[in-house]
């Protein structure tokens, strides 16, 4: 399997979960051991990693100290957990200014379509958004498929504008609602009443199905606002294909 192809499934794989298990170290005693626990996340357009945690959180004061983390990502869903696919990302983490960066509110909106009930938690605490960059990355596929890869082989440029992104948001969940209902069927043998694109990457799209987030991958990753029009035509043809009775 090429090293692209396994960087693929593992996005595939991360994109399609919304909580891992953070680990930070914790000092007891001069001494730094690993402490984790459950913390939700959503990959960004760089394939980074955010999440939002509070200011007197355990975690926040570790990272205060050594800014190197882990996060694990597992099928919680799985009956047998030990064949099951599962990454660990390991990495630098750093703050999320809002002053320093131009993409705070895309980031803090991307977060909150994810997590809606998050919004009170600017108004009720002290909560700010951390950002993952990945140095190394070991995803499982399946028992006895162990891939190891670099986090410069997982982070990506952006690879479109805001304004083509939501344009192409727009139009899909405006004018395109059998085609999302194919795709979810087809590709992810998902149904349901209401589909919703919510956002895009280079590589897929995240589509909300009834009140389910599920990840769909391109064919092929984008590489300018002109191709995203294609990614999705290319992709509804691929699911017509296996919708045909002839491929049945």
């Amino acid at each position: 399997m090429k090293q692209e192809e396994i960087v693929r499934l593992a996005k595939d794989f991360l994109r399609n979960r919304d909580v891992g298990v953070l680990s930070t170290f914790h000092e007891i005693d001069g001494e730094q051991f690993p402490y984790g626990s459950l913390c939700p996340f959503i990959s960004t357009l760089e394939s980074k990693l955010v999440i939002l945690i509070s200011d007197i959180a355990l975690h926040t004061k570790n990272i205060n100290k050594v800014k190197r983390v882990g996060l694990t990502a597992f099928d919680m869903a799985a009956k047998n957990k030990q064949s099951s696919s599962r990454i660990s990302i390991m990495g630098n983490i750093s703050k999320i200014v809002p002053e320093e960066r131009e993409d705070y509110e895309s980031i803090k909106n991307r977060y909150l379509t994810f997590f809606p009930e998050a919004q009170h938690y600017f108004m009720a605490h002290d909560f700010n958004f951390f950002e993952i960059t990945p140095l190394k990355i070991h995803f499982i596929q399946t028992f006895g498929k162990i891939f190891k890869f670099l986090g410069d082989q997982f982070i990506n440029e952006i690879p479109f504008s805001k304004e083509a992104e939501n344009f192409a948001i727009t139009h899909m969940n405006k004018d395109h609602q059998d085609s999302l209902s194919l795709l979810s069927s087809q590709l992810a043998h998902k149904n349901g009443d209401k589909h919703e694109v919510v956002c895009l990457h280079k590589d897929g799209f995240h589509l909300k199905l009834d009140e389910e987030f599920i990840y769909l991958s391109f064919l092929r990753p984008i590489s300018s606002d002109q191709e995203i029009r294609s990614a999705f035509v290319n992709l509804c043809n691929h699911a017509k294909e296996k919708d045909s009775p002839l491929s049945k």
